[in-house]
């Protein structure tokens, strides 16, 4: 009986590859732009398992970068990086959930993905937690409350 092989993740070179398409897809995405050809290098990328560049996707379609604007795209990127614990991902699709931007509105869970973000060190992730617990202070003064 053979042993399944487990994939760990890109190899050496797929790692190369991916940084070379980020630098280009960021460089086209940002100085020509040229958004059509930049999200063919971020699929390209996110194909080979960069969570960077799923990010990168869901950023393009959240802000219509060079197409319609599409939240539930956006929601699905978001959520192919967050799933690798990408932190910017996982604060996006947090909020998107809290606000039911593309999908569903789930405050658990859009609260559990924020505080995951957090938790890897995600700033601003950090920042909305507070303000989230100011928020609730000042709305309900008399309890104490250390978490959102």
């Amino acid at each position: 009986m053979t042993e399944p092989s487990v994939h760990h993740g890109p190899s050496a070179a797929e790692l190369a590859r991916i940084e070379t398409l980020l630098a280009r897809a960021q460089k086209l995405s940002t100085d020509s732009p040229d958004y059509s050809q930049a999200m063919a290098l971020y699929r390209e990328a996110a194909d080979l398992g960069s969570p960077a560049a799923a990010f990168a996707i869901g950023q393009m379609y959240r802000l219509g970068a060079g197409m319609e604007a599409n939240n539930t795209l956006a929601a699905f990127w978001y959520g192919e990086a967050a799933r690798t614990g990408f932190p910017p991902a996982e604060m996006n699709l947090g909020v998107m959930h809290l606000r039911g931007l593309g999908l569903h509105p789930d405050p658990a869970a859009g609260l559990a993905l924020i505080r995951r973000a957090a938790g890897h060190g995600n700033q601003p992730a950090r920042d909305l937690l507070e303000e989230i617990r100011r928020a609730e202070r000042r709305s309900n003064p008399g309890a104490a409350s250390d978490q959102p």
